[in-house]
């Protein structure tokens, strides 16, 4: 009796973890962005497929000049170069893009998992804080969405953000040059969130210096499959 309860429940668990990879890559494809002004609207627990933008306000103040000052020997990993916080005092262009160690040294990981709690799913896992910070005019490429929450706060200045319905999927695999007429454009102000749903596309840029928190997160059942795919 045992040895089928636990052949069933194991059963029930491929089922469970197949139907949530199935529903990973489910995308809404008459979405438009949605915004709100009252979080209570907000249903916890719930995956959204339409792009949000809340107001939420500002929540803290980041002395980054000060912070810069007292760690000029400072360093973060971005993609394959070192970027030092010196290079903000050398550089008129300059930016860390999704970096955790910055953001534990500036002592924000509260912020951003307060702000998550508010999208977080249940049976939450892989749940990953970062802090963006901008200088100048910069752009971040084209990137996907590959997990069940994605949320980008702004937390100081302003930035531009396209994101792309995945219905144009095709038009990205042949490089086709007219994409923009496709994005949905969106101005991050301070104190907004903007949340990004699945399989969604999206760039960003700077025009005048910003600083943005991101939240990425993913279910018991999803965290696996999506840490690992494209």
């Amino acid at each position: 009796m045992i040895d089928i309860l636990i052949k069933l429940s194991i059963i029930f668990l491929i089922i469970i973890f197949i139907k949530s990879i199935i529903y990973v890559h489910k995308f809404n494809e008459n979405a438009q962005l949605i915004n709100i002004n009252d979080i209570e609207k907000i249903t916890k627990g719930k995956k959204i497929l339409d792009p949000l933008l809340l107001d939420y306000g500002n929540i803290e103040d980041i002395d980054f000049s000060n912070f810069v000052k007292e760690n000029m020997n400072s360093h973060y990993e971005q993609y394959d170069t070192i970027i030092r916080l010196l290079d903000f005092y050398l550089n008129k262009d300059v930016y860390i893009y999704k970096n955790s160690k910055l953001l534990k040294d500036l002592k924000l990981n509260n912020k951003i998992e307060e702000i998550h709690s508010i999208f977080k799913l249940q049976l939450s896992n892989n749940e990953k804080y970062f802090l963006s910070v901008f200088q100048g005019n910069n752009k971040i490429n084209l990137q996907k969405n590959i997990h069940d929450i994605m949320l980008i706060y702004c937390i100081d200045g302003a930035c531009n953000i396209n994101i792309l319905n995945p219905k144009h999927k095709d038009l990205i695999d042949y490089k086709k040059d007219n994409l923009d007429k496709w994005h949905i454009d969106i101005e991050l102000k301070e104190g907004m969130i903007l949340y990004i749903p699945c399989e969604w596309y999206y760039k960003i840029e700077t025009k005048e210096d910003c600083k943005l928190l991101h939240a990425e997160s993913d279910t018991y059942f999803t965290s696996l499959y999506n840490e690992y795919r494209n």
